[in-house]
């Protein structure tokens, strides 16, 4: 989650040999992450994506996800856009199904 992340915790995890994580974005649009009950933003997200750079987590995943209540086309594709230019290693773009 990326309301909770922490650069120690990520070292942390470099240093006992985790070499993978997934980070749990699901949306870079406020409105959309409070319907999801999430605790972050979009500036947590990159801030997020940066610090596992910076750890030293050089394979991480940026969880994101589409089909959300009234999110639009153009919503979703903004999303991914906003992702992709995080420069993940790995990005996974989930289907919402309820």
């Amino acid at each position: 989650n990326p309301g909770t992340v922490e650069t120690d915790r990520f070292k942390h995890y470099v240093a006992a040999g985790i070499n993978r994580i997934s980070i749990g974005v699901q949306s870079l649009q406020q409105e959309k992450l409070t319907q999801l009950g999430r605790i972050h933003g979009e500036q947590e997200a990159l801030n997020a994506a940066q610090e596992a750079h910076q750890a030293g987590l050089n394979s991480f995943n940026l969880d994101l996800m589409h089909g959300l209540p009234n999110q639009s086309v153009s919503d979703a594709l903004s999303d991914l856009e906003k992702a992709i230019a995080m420069t993940p290693p790995h990005l996974s773009w989930y289907q919402l199904t309820i």
